[in-house]
């Protein structure tokens, strides 16, 4: 721990005194890597239908958002840790109790989460859908729900998560609430489609670029940021995803490489000698968080990818390595290998995103994303097997296809 806290502290001397220039911010996600839409007709034909109902996503504010943080500011953003449900035991319901894997629609309809989600999928999703399309209609929209939700004096929200997954009753922000915010990783990505592709003004791109400095300083600076970073499961992860996200966004290479290199600990603590996401297995929904911990350290890998770090092959001599994960994961892609550990929802196999409201387009963390991964990256030929056993109809429509074209 002592050694993370000092990295840490390295990490943070480096943002405040590194000045790479940010219009040089290597770009994530371009036209380039996306797969031609004849290899992807059913994709394509999925996203064009997304985008529609994206069009009609409002555009989304913290500020509208009715339950203002313990500060007052309409700004912050807020929200209740979603599997905290009122105590059975006693009259008030207080105090709260963890119910693992199991949301409290009431934590949700409190939370801007679902806002600041909804957001982020339908940005990334516009995005796409002009990147295939040429239509501007839906880089004009991508752009409008940018300025609402981070640029616009009036709406923008703060750059901080000082009050995210609060507990009913103690209202304070806990480390776990950045989770809420690795959704932003996609808008970054929409971000990098929209500004090559001249739809978003440079202003609007540099404001953008701005805001996401301050989130980070904030990260790296905060008591919650730096608790979140040293956590050694999902959260760990998905926060280290974050802050060399968006140091590459903001033109800080520096700290998002000794993030980047930072993080093969993951791979060594997370992963066992059977290509298990260990640390995952002991959820309700283990299936699911093993999962979405492995997408964090994919999405390390492709931020590696940018900074000279090869991720994808660290400890290939073994099991503690992306491979051989997915490869596990692979391995109960259907009813006949029953997965041997708790999960108390569906697996995510092949997932449109289901939310609460009528928005239902994307969800990139299943297991058909993660198959494609295993063989755009590696070309393993098991891999390839179980992919081509999922049911065709889910698994040719899923945006995977177009972000990890197979051959």
């Amino acid at each position: 721990m002592t050694r993370f806290k000092s990295l840490l502290f390295t990490l943070l001397l480096t943002f405040l005194f590194c000045h790479t220039k940010a219009q040089n911010q290597p770009k994530f996600l371009s036209t380039q890597k996306l797969a031609p839409a004849l290899k992807a007709p059913q994709a394509v034909k999925q996203l064009m239908a997304d985008a529609e109902l994206a069009m009609k996503v409002k555009a989304y504010s913290v500020t509208d958002n009715a339950a203002l943080s313990p500060a007052g500011d309409k700004h912050d953003y807020y929200s209740w840790a979603p599997y905290m449900w009122p105590n059975p035991d006693t009259k008030s319901g207080y105090p709260y109790i963890n119910r693992d894997g199991r949301t409290n629609p009431q934590t949700e309809a409190r939370s801007d989460k679902p806002l600041l989600r909804r957001m982020s999928v339908a940005v990334n999703t516009l995005a796409l859908a002009y990147a295939y399309s040429k239509d501007v209609k839906y880089a004009q929209r991508a752009v409008t729900l940018i300025r609402t939700w981070f640029l616009d004096p009036n709406t923008k929200m703060n750059p901080n998560m000082n009050f995210a997954q609060c507990t009913p009753g103690i209202e304070k922000g806990a480390p776990i609430g950045i989770i809420d915010s690795r959704w932003l990783t996609l808008v970054i990505d929409a971000d990098d489609i929209l500004s090559s592709a001249g739809m978003i003004s440079q202003t609007d791109h540099k404001q953008l670029q701005n805001w996401f400095k301050g989130y980070l300083d904030w990260l790296l600076t905060s008591k919650l940021g730096r608790s979140e970073a040293a956590a050694d499961n999902n959260h760990g992860s998905w926060c280290a995803v974050q802050i060399a996200r968006y140091a590459l966004f903001t033109g800080n290479e520096t700290i998002a490489k000794e993030t980047v290199n930072a993080s093969r600990r993951f791979f060594d603590i997370q992963i066992d000698s059977l290509g298990r996401q260990k640390l995952e297995l002991k959820r309700t929904k283990s299936f699911d968080y093993s999962l979405y911990n492995l997408h964090a350290l994919i999405a390390l890998a492709q931020i590696g990818d940018l900074t000279g770090i090869d991720l994808w092959h660290y400890n290939a001599g073994g099991k503690k390595n992306i491979l051989e994960s997915i490869k596990f994961m692979a391995g109960y892609a259907d009813d006949k290998n029953p997965w041997p550990f708790q999960q108390i929802a569906p697996k995510a196999i092949s997932l449109g995103y289901e939310d609460y409201d009528h928005f239902s387009v994307y969800y990139p963390y299943d297991l058909c994303s993660a198959l494609r991964i295993g063989v755009n990256v590696y070309q393993d030929k098991s891999v390839l097997k179980v992919l081509e056993s999922l049911p065709k109809e889910s698994a040719q429509a899923n945006r995977a296809a177009l972000l990890y074209p197979v051959e």
